[in-house]
């Protein structure tokens, strides 16, 4: 099996539809290859989010010697005869996106001269730093139930997980329900995001955080609920599933009026799966990585499109409404250290090429914006690297690709992801041009979309195209 490099700490597991196998999967990985049966298969994410379940590590054993070291810690009486416990998976939205960082901030610089009689002057720039970063976050999707923290974080530890199903309860847990929506997570993560963006700087210089491009999952998380009653005291604390660690401590009572109120419960054994206001999960798909026309084997790289080297017919991982009409390749003469790196070109509606031209210049020799597909860092180089080839598109010379070539290298962005990136790269060419960026980010809806091929060749310590010899990236970028 592929070795997989683990990411955010979190592995789902599945199993393998030819051989019955166990199989890992990274949350970057939609193709790989069975070290039992050999099969190369092929992951189908769902329309819906997925749901996952993390196993609980600990025992009623071990959780309670982990509550007794915590008690004594604290000074209080350690757990008796009468202790309780429960056994809850409680889900957590995990919520995968990038985030859009604009910083500014002023800086003097004292010019002086060398007559003594001429008076130094103090030139006052505004610098702007635009970022781009992937960010992580895990969120409480289900009722409030005291003691259970907000978020489980991203994991530095690996936490593996398998699909979420009623059947795969283990004897004695229950479950919460699902209730909170994504667009309701998605809003309170760009609230804050939004909250983070207006902190200032000294000179007052408005900055802006924003999150764009997620993709949900949830994560059943296992905790214990451990209720103590030693003498005269009633404690509850509430243990991680994995690590066992006590996360709350508390007297469940504390809050009533009269102490002669039950504190909240969790639901019993088996129940709290079913409601009405549950959000619905799509399901994770494994199936045979296969040319969708002829039925032959698909190469086992990670792409997003292949072309069958068997019928030449074009296969597309991924089901959008936007329809990609051709692949193209630059012609260019004959270059043994040529690499055809894949873009993503959008034909944009002529209302918001219009409307562009003023604020991207002399990009709009044409009405298409380019976003490189291949591997690399999501931050300025990409978007000047757009830049350049949306600008150089008019002058290349494009003919339709015949079939498979080996120099064609993997197109690693999708193109649901290189359509999200079309707003990122306006709202950078904006505010490169003009120094002003916007609240937020405009949305750009591209007519149709092609994938073209472009060819470049390496010189020292870069990529050179070979058709203009005048468009270059740097090629540690290259991942």
């Amino acid at each position: 099996m592929t070795t997989i490099k683990p990411k955010d700490g979190f592995f789902i597991k599945v199993t393998c539809p030819g051989c019955g196998a166990s199989l890992k999967l990274g949350a970057d990985f939609f193709v790989i290859r069975c070290s039992y049966c050999d099969s190369v298969l092929r992951v189908k994410m769902p329309d819906m989010p997925p749901a996952y379940l993390a196993r609980s590590r600990v025992d009623k054993r071990q959780v309670r010697f982990r509550v007794d070291r915590h008690l004594k810690k604290q000074g209080l009486p350690l757990t008796g005869s009468d202790i309780q416990f429960k056994r809850i998976y409680y889900p957590y939205w995990k919520v995968d996106a990038s985030v859009l960082k604009i910083r500014s901030h002023t800086e003097e610089r004292v010019i002086g001269y060398e007559t003594e009689y001429a008076a130094e002057e103090v030139e006052v720039r505004v610098k702007t730093i635009t970022s781009v970063a992937p960010y992580s976050a895990t969120l409480a999707a289900g009722t409030d139930f005291r003691g259970i923290p907000p978020s489980i974080g991203v994991r530095g530890t690996t936490v593996t997980m398998v699909p979420f199903g009623k059947e795969i309860l283990e004897d004695g847990f229950s479950s919460f329900s699902a209730i909170s929506s994504r667009r309701q997570i998605w809003d309170k993560m760009s609230s804050q995001a939004v909250g983070i963006g207006r902190v200032t700087s000294i000179a007052s210089h408005e900055n802006l955080t924003q999150l764009f491009n997620p993709t949900f999952s949830v994560v059943y998380f296992p905790f214990f609920v451990v209720d103590s009653f030693s003498g005269p005291s009633y404690r509850r604390l509430i243990v991680d599933g994995l690590s066992g660690r006590v996360v709350a401590d508390f007297d469940p009572l504390s809050e009533s009026s009269d102490g002669s109120e039950l504190p909240e419960e969790p639901p019993e054994t088996g129940e709290g799966i079913d409601s009405d206001e549950e959000i619905e999960f799509g399901e994770l798909g494994i199936e045979m990585h296969r040319c969708a026309t002829c039925g032959v084997d698909l190469p086992d790289r990670q792409s997003w499109v292949y072309i069958c080297r068997n019928c030449n017919s074009l296969n597309l991982l991924e089901n959008t409404d936007m329809p990609v009409e051709q692949v193209l390749s630059c012609a260019t003469d004959s270059n043994r250290s040529d690499q055809q790196f894949p873009f993503w070109s959008f034909k944009l509606s002529d209302t918001d090429a219009e409307a562009l031209g003023p604020v991207l210049g002399g990009l709009y020799d044409s009405d298409h914006l380019v976003i490189p597909a291949f591997r690399m860092p999501l931050g300025e180089a990409m978007l000047r690297l757009a830049q350049r080839m949306s600008s150089a598109l008019p002058r290349l010379d494009m003919h339709p690709v015949a079939g498979y070539n080996s120099t064609l290298n993997h197109v690693d962005v999708s193109l649901r992801d290189a359509t999200r990136y079309i707003s990122l790269f306006v709202h950078w060419a904006r505010l490169t041009k003009t120094g002003k960026s916007d609240a937020v980010l405009a949305d750009y809806q591209p007519q149709s979309a092609e994938l073209i091929y472009a060819p470049f060749h390496p010189e020292s310590y870069f990529y050179v195209d070979s058709a203009l010899q005048s468009i270059t990236f740097e090629k540690s970028l290259v991942g």
